[in-house]
C-alpha cells in the first residue's frame, strides 16, 4: 500500500497521458492496512442501463449482504426476489440462494405470513468498483451499475455539504474541512462555477476540467494560504471518493496537487437550500447546519479510483478560479 501511495505521489502531472490513467488504491479508515482488492460497493438501487423496467436494491450492513430485485416473469406478471448472506470483502463478491415468497399479506388484508418457494437458484454478484459489478444468475451475466437519480450530470453534482480530510507526506491524515457549495454562477472564462464557503467563512469556488471528468476546488483557506484539491466529478452525488490535494502560500505558485484527501457528503443540496440562483453573500458566512443524524461515518474500506487531469490544464483552470476566489473575498470584506 505504501508503494501505491508512493508511485501516486512520484506521478509527472506534465505527462499528456496522464488523464487516462486509473489509480487503484484501498484504504482502511485512513491507515494504510488493507487488502489491495478489497471493494464494498454502495447501498443503494443498482440497475443495468440498457435494460431499464428492473432494478435491484442492494445494501451491505457491516458484512452482511441484503438484495431485492424486482422484475417480471415470463407471462408479464411483477416478480420479485430476495438474497442474502455474508459478503465477501476480500474477494468484493458475494454468492448466495435467490429466495421467492406466496402467499403473504395482500393489499388491505389481514397480517399473514408468507412462505418461501424453492431457491430459484443462485447468484453472484462481482464488484469493481464501489459503483460498477456484474450480477451472474441462472439466466446469464448482466453488468451492473449504481443508479444515479437524484442529482445532475455536470457541476451540480457538487452543491451539497462534504467532509474532507487530507494526507501528508506521511501518509497521516493532518489537515480537514468542511465546504459547502449552495449555488452554481457563470463565468466568462470558466462558465459554471460552483461557489460557497467553508465551515470558517471561508470562499470556495469549483469548476470542471474539459472533459467534465474532474473537478478542481480552490479554497481561500486563511490569510495566507490556499487549499486546492483534484477529484474525480464521478464521486460526487454518492457516498464520497479520493482525489488529490495540496495547500500554498498565497505569494506562491500553486504546485502539483500530490497528497491524497478524502471526503464524504454530509448533507444533500436540498438540505443546505442549494440553488442555481445567485445567494446573498450573508449566507455564504452561515455555518452549515448541525445535523449528527445526518452526519456520514468514516468508511472503514474504500475504492479509490482517482483520475488525474494534466498539471497545464490544473494550473490554467486554477488561475482563473484564483481570480474568483479574490473577487469573492473582496466583496464579503466590503460587506463586512
Amino acid at each position: 500500500m505504501i508503494a501505491a501511495y508512493t508511485y501516486l505521489k512520484n506521478l509527472n502531472f506534465k505527462t499528456p497521458s496522464i488523464r487516462a490513467l486509473h489509480i487503484w488504491l484501498v484504504l482502511l479508515c485512513g491507515c494504510f492496512a488493507s487488502a489491495a482488492n478489497a471493494i464494498t460497493p454502495e447501498s443503494g438501487w443498482w440497475w443495468n442501463a440498457s435494460e431499464s423496467g428492473r432494478g435491484f436494491s442492494i445494501e451491505i450492513q457491516d458484512n452482511t449482504l441484503f438484495m431485492a430485485g424486482f422484475l417480471y416473469d415470463e407471462s408479464g406478471a411483477p416478480f420479485w426476489f430476495t438474497s442474502s448472506g455474508r459478503f465477501n470483502a476480500s474477494a468484493s463478491s458475494f454468492q448466495a440462494d435467490m429466495q421467492s415468497f406466496r402467499g403473504g399479506q395482500c393489499f388491505n388484508c389481514p397480517y399473514r405470513l408468507p412462505i418461501a418457494s424453492a431457491p430459484i437458484g443462485q447468484l453472484r454478484l462481482t464488484f469493481t468498483s464501489a459503483t460498477e459489478g456484474s450480477l451472474t444468475w441462472p439466466f446469464g451475466t448482466v453488468p451492473i451499475t449504481r443508479q444515479i437519480y437524484g442529482v445532475g450530470a455536470g457541476i451540480d453534482r457538487l452543491l451539497g455539504s462534504f467532509a474532507f480530510s487530507s494526507s501528508g507526506s506521511s501518509g497521516r491524515v493532518n489537515f480537514g474541512n468542511w465546504l459547502r457549495f449552495n449555488r452554481v454562477t457563470n463565468n466568462a472564462s470558466l462558465g459554471s462555477v460552483a461557489e460557497g464557503a467553508t465551515e470558517a467563512g471561508r470562499v470556495v469556488v469549483a469548476t470542471l476540467t474539459a472533459d467534465r471528468r474532474t473537478a478542481i476546488i480552490l479554497i481561500d483557506a486563511s490569510t495566507s494560504l490556499y487549499e486546492l484539491y483534484v477529484v474525480p466529478l464521478s464521486f460526487f452525488g454518492t457516498r464520497g471518493g479520493t482525489g488529490l490535494w495540496t495547500t500554498y502560500f498565497k505569494t506562491a505558485t500553486a504546485p502539483q496537487p500530490n497528497a491524497l484527501a478524502h471526503f464524504s457528503r454530509i448533507l444533500s443540496s436540498a438540505e443546505i437550500g442549494a440553488a442555481g440562483a445567485s445567494a446573498n453573500l450573508p449566507e455564504l458566512k452561515q455555518l452549515p447546519p448541525s445535523n449528527a443524524a445526518r452526519e456520514s461515518q468514516l468508511r472503514s474500506e474504500a475504492l479509490i479510483q482517482s483520475e488525474a487531469a494534466e498539471l497545464a490544464e490544473i494550473n490554467v483552470l486554477q488561475q482563473q478560479l484564483l481570480k474568483v476566489v479574490k473577487s469573492k473575498a473582496q466583496a464579503l470584506i466590503r460587506h463586512d
